[in-house]
C-alpha cells in the first residue's frame, strides 16, 4: 500500500479496494504477512464470509495507522 500523511488518505484508499483479494494485491512486498493472510483465508474457508474479514483488515489498518502516529507524536514531544 501506499504512504499516507493521514488517515483520510487511507480511508479513501481503503475505500476503492473492494474485496478481500485486492486487499491483499495491494500489500507491498515488504508488508505483506503470510501469517496473517493464512489466518484470514483459514476463517474463510471455515465460511466466514470475506466481506467482512475485509472490513476488518481494513479496520485494522486504520487502527495500525492510528496508533503508529501517535507513537511519533509522542516521540517527537520528548
Amino acid at each position: 500500500m501506499a504512504t499516507f500523511t493521514d488517515t483520510d488518505e487511507l480511508r479513501v484508499y481503503l475505500r476503492r479496494l473492494k474485496t478481500y483479494e485486492q486487499f491483499w494485491d495491494a500489500k507491498e512486498p515488504a508488508f505483506f504477512d503470510a501469517e496473517k493472510k493464512a489466518f484470514w483465508d483459514g476463517l474463510i474457508a471455515e465460511g466466514w464470509p470475506s466481506d467482512s474479514a475485509l472490513y476488518a483488515l481494513k479496520t485494522g489498518e486504520i487502527w495500525a495507522f492510528v496508533v503508529e502516529q501517535g507513537e511519533r507524536r509522542i516521540r517527537r514531544l520528548h
